[in-house]
């Protein structure tokens, strides 16, 4: 479907407004301050600044040990004693418990909702 629309030059679908209002604008964004030559260095100050944290840090260094092959774009960094698995299942509890908190909230009558602390009926 998506190789037969794009032959057409169509798109499959119709991306949301928001989305182009906020391309177009970061695009006037980045070329008002100069291009690509901008956002080439802006990304590299940027990742320098993360990279060389962590090469300073005691318990932090980059994933990629060779700075010549480092993203600029992305900098990725290991915690010492941080495992992506726990970090991974502590931010599953964590949803967990605002989907409980947002259910018995919308569980409760709007009116209820919408007074000030303390007040009632």
């Amino acid at each position: 479907m998506a190789l037969t629309n794009s032959r057409a030059n169509q798109t499959y679908n119709t991306p949301a407004l928001a989305t182009l209002v906020l391309f177009d604008s970061q695009l006037g964004w980045m070329l008002d301050n100069g291009g690509m030559e901008f956002c080439t260095a802006r990304t590299n100050e940027s990742s320098s600044v993360v990279y060389d944290w962590a090469e300073a840090s005691s318990f932090a260094t980059p994933f990629v040990v060779d700075p010549a092959k480092r993203s600029q774009v992305v900098a990725t960094i290991d915690l010492d004693g941080v495992r992506a698995e726990d970090v991974n299942a502590a931010l599953a509890r964590e949803r967990h418990r605002r989907h409980r908190q947002l259910s018995q909230a919308r569980s409760q009558p709007v009116a209820y909702r919408s007074l000030p602390r303390g007040r009632t009926r």
